[in-house]
């Protein structure tokens, strides 16, 4: 995110900036899927996620959710069929059974590469059962604002885009699809 945001201004803005984000992104989705199928894609939004929801994830971060990623999830816990598969894992959803037998499955295919240690110091963001892509949080290098890097990394291309935040992430990936 480009510099700093006042207190009074900065969570409204930035609430505002991602849920813009989230529209641009999902009406990006739409247009491609009618136009590849010729229907609506299937992706839903889910509702927002309250604070307590929030707070249990903290850790994950090493003590403070990113703030563009906390605005996500107050608007929206999850985002699923985002990307075929692929979704914004919702919050509950990265305690399932299936979200730990796929980041084994990863670290598996990693470890052979160049890329092995890409899911140490970080947290899933976009996973699908299957895919061969995911979006992690690089957590090696905080921003001043809390933010960390957002990492779209494909099995078989490696690193396919580095974003300075969630909401960069989102609004890069909906002018990828424009």
């Amino acid at each position: 995110m480009a510099g700093m945001l006042t207190v009074e201004e900065g969570p409204m803005k930035l609430r505002d900036d991602v849920a813009q984000a989230v529209a641009a992104l999902r009406d990006a989705i739409h247009s491609l899927h009618r136009q590849d199928f010729g229907e609506e894609s299937p992706q839903e939004l889910r509702p927002g996620a309250d604070a307590a929801a929030i707070e249990t994830i903290r850790p994950l971060f090493g003590g403070r959710v990113p703030p563009s990623y906390a605005a996500f999830l107050e608007q929206h816990d999850g985002w699923l069929k985002f990307s075929g598969g692929q979704m914004v894992l919702p919050i509950a959803e990265r305690q399932e059974p299936w979200v730990a037998k796929r980041l084994s499955e990863l670290r598996e295919l990693l470890d052979q590469s160049e890329e092995a240690g890409i899911l140490d110091d970080a947290v899933i963001l976009c996973l699908g059962p299957e895919e061969p892509d995911f979006v992690l949080y690089d957590l090696r290098e905080p921003t001043e604002d809390g933010e960390f890097e957002v990492v779209h990394f494909d099995l078989i291309e490696g690193e396919l885009d580095r974003y300075d935040s969630f909401l960069e992430f989102l609004a890069g990936s909906a002018e990828d699809l424009d």
